[in-house]
This record gives structure tokens, sequence and C-alpha cells, in this order.
């Protein structure tokens, strides 16, 4: 149960760490651009048209660890013990500042994005191999028990949330916004469960990010940086887990998935598209869902808008999940926002246009095995514009019978959006 004195700490704690990560973004941004911290735009899928700062996450990191070691050294109503709490936490701050480093690294020096990967999964198995691990999953009023394979699919779900907030990281305000939404749900989920010092921590963590915000919000004078986006994932990533946790290690997955959603959902459909259009998944694009946003919406702050009241309500429902203990709340709320997207065109029909189109491809191979017919399959799929390419492709393929051709590949570059596309 939360008390008085406790809300009162938590406040004073909050304050503290808005007030010193304000004042460290501040810093920032005069320090940035003095050692060329800089994001540049690239007319491409870039939103900002002037070099912005980067390094708002190292303010965030460095805010949340000195009002965390403050208040391990004192005295604390939110049942903070340095002998049973200070080796978890220093795992997880290790694993985060190892995160902020490549993080720096790769925004100044542009780093491959397999070393970034492999940076991420040290990262992951750092934290695994401390301790956050979960060893049952209950979905549905089943208790799946995972074995072996509960520190492998630990690892995949950081992995997935350290990436989910870096994909999410294109629009002003947003990944920020996100990290708040999420921070004080995840309050409420460990206050509702009894893990009050991930609620603590997790209250810490909002404040810092809303003193980040304060530079962020459109128009942005700071980015986060992935050492922002990344440590903010890993961070958020755990303490869901640990604040979802109920008895023995047993996760209660639903509200989890519910409350990452949104991020999840941006990260799975740049999977699809970037498969089932043959790019490699390290390519970057303007599908985004803050791109479609501002595209359909007209401009920022709509689009942010938006943003807000969809992770709004899903931090809500997932909260709501772990209340009336029915988890059939989450997905009813995850399929109803999924179908909405669709429905109304703001992000997801070109995702779904590939796969069924991949779908149907394979269904008309399969007929033509078996049908032994000959002949050549021909398939279009358009993603965004007005413009048809079918002409081109019906001119291109029709010596294919002459030739006796049975494959043919048309490779486009847009020189105006500096994208490449792949017709087969």
């Amino acid at each position: 149960m939360v008390t008085q004195p406790m809300v009162i700490y938590a406040g004073a704690s909050a304050a503290a760490a808005l007030a010193m990560s304000a004042v460290l973004t501040g810093v920032l941004c005069w320090l940035a651009p003095r050692i060329n911290l800089l994001d540049y735009p690239d007319a491409r899928r870039k939103l900002h048209s002037r070099p912005i700062p980067l390094g708002g996450g190292l303010a965030i990191f460095l805010a949340l660890c000195f009002v965390l070691a403050g208040n391990f050294l004192l005295p604390n109503p939110w049942g903070f013990h340095i002998q049973r709490d200070w080796n978890d936490l220093l795992v997880l701050l290790l694993a985060s500042g190892w995160l902020v480093g490549v993080g720096l690294y790769d925004d100044r020096f542009n780093l491959r994005g397999r070393y970034k990967l492999l940076a991420q999964l040290l990262a992951a198995v750092l934290v695994v191999g401390g301790g956050y691990s979960f060893d049952r999953i209950d979905f549905l009023g089943f208790s799946i028990h995972l074995g072996d394979f509960g520190p492998l699919i630990a690892v995949i779900w950081f992995l997935g949330t350290i990436n989910s907030i870096n994909l999410l990281d294109g629009m002003d305000g947003q990944a920020g916004t996100l990290g708040v939404i999420f921070s004080v749900s995840i309050a409420s989920m460990a206050c509702l469960t009894g893990h009050f010092a991930v609620a603590f921590i997790a209250i810490v963590l909002a404040a810092a990010i809303l003193g980040f915000l304060i530079f962020n919000l459109p128009p942005a004078k700071i980015f986060l940086g992935d050492a922002g986006s990344m440590f903010i994932g890993l961070v958020l990533g755990v303490l869901a887990v640990r604040a979802s946790i109920k008895g023995p290690s047993t996760l209660m997955v639903a509200a989890v998935l519910l409350l990452w959603s949104l991020p999840m959902l941006d990260t799975v459909a740049a999977i699809i598209r970037r498969k089932l259009s043959r790019r490699s998944l390290y390519t970057t694009d303007r599908f985004h869902l803050h791109h479609q946003f501002m595209e359909k919406l007209g401009n920022n702050v709509r689009a942010l808008f938006v943003v807000t009241v969809l992770a709004f309500a899903m931090a809500c429902a997932a909260v709501a999940t772990l209340v009336v203990g029915n988890d059939l709340l989450a997905v009813g709320c995850g399929l109803t926002m999924v179908v909405g997207l669709v429905a109304t065109g703001l992000f997801g029909r070109a995702e779904c246009r590939l796969l069924w189109a991949a779908l149907r491809k394979g269904g008309r191979r399969v007929k033509t095995v078996f049908s032994r017919a000959d002949g050549c399959i021909c398939e279009g799929l358009q993603l965004s514009g007005r413009g048809t390419w079918q002409h081109l492709w019906e001119q291109l393929i029709r010596p294919a019978s002459q030739y006796n051709l049975v494959y043919a590949r048309i490779d486009l570059n847009d020189s105006h959006l500096r994208e490449n596309y792949v017709g087969e």
C-alpha cells in the first residue's frame, strides 16, 4: 500500500530528477554543436531541416543515476535496501551505461547496424544474466512453463523493447512522450503487484524524461539520439517485466504486450515491409508510424497528439487488465487499435498489402507446380503514391516467353527520396 510519506518522498525525488535532467539537457544543447554531436538532415527519412544537437539520452541517464544513488544512500519509505536491491540495480545501470556509450558513438560516427545489434544483444544478455528473467508466463488463464527457454525469450523481449523505442524516435517529442506514459503506467502496475522499488525507479525515470522533453517538444532543440532511445527502451522493458510479475517469476504477459503494442506494431510492420520488399532489415525508410501520421495528419503537433492518445489509451487498458485480471480485455483493446489504424488508413495498409501479395504469390506457385502449367506469374503492389509502374513492367516482361526467361527483376532508385525499390 502506498502511504503519504512514500508519495512525498517520491515527489521530492522526481522533482530532483526533473531539475537535474533539464539542467544537463541545457548544457548538452550548448556543448553538442561544439563537439559535432549533431543530427544532420538528409532530405529523405529525417523530418528536420537543420542540424539538431544530440545527446539528450545522456542527460536522462545521468539524472537517473544520481537520484537513484542518492536514494540508496538515504533511509526511505519505499523499501530500498542496499544489500537486497543494489546488485540488481547495478546490473541494470551497467547495461544501460553500455548502451548509452554505444549510442553516443553511433550518434557521432554512425555505427553499422549489425554492430549496433551486437551491442544491444550484449546488454540484453547482461541483464538476463543478472537475474532479470522469468520462468513462466500467464496468458488467457493458461500458465506456460518456459524452462530453459525463459532466458532466451527474455533476451528477445529486451532486444524488442530496445529497438521499438529506437525506431519510434523519429519525430519531435514522440519517444520522450511515450517514455513518460510507459513509466507512469509501469509505476501504477508495480504498485498493484507490490513491487514498490520498481514503481519508485519508474517515477524517477518519468521525471528525468520530462526534464528532457522541455527541450524536445516541437520544435525540438535537442534529440535523444540512439544513446537515449536504446537506454530508455532497455530500462522500460526491464521495469515492465518486473512490474508485471506475480508469484514465483510468473509474467502476466497480456498487460505487458498491450502496454508495448504501439511501438511493437511499428517494429513488426518495419520487419514485414523490409523483408517482403527485398530490402535489408537495417535499411531506413519513410513508412514508420510517425512518418505516416505526419503525412496523413499534416504536421508534427497533430501526429504527436494522436500518438499520445493511442499510447495513453493502451497504457490505461494495460493497467485495467491487471486490475480486473482478464487478459481478454488486453487482446480486445490491442486488436481494436490495429484494426482501427488499418481501417482509417493511418498505418498498416501497405504491410497488409505486402502480406496479401506474398500469400497470393505463394498460392499461385503451389498451383503452378501441381497443375504443371507454363507461364509467368505477375504480381504488382503499390506501397504509396498515385503513379503506376504496371505499364513499364509489362513492356519489360513482354519478351519473356520469346527468350524463355524464367526470372525478371527490376531495381529502381528514387534520387529525390534516396530510396531503392525492387520488383521481380
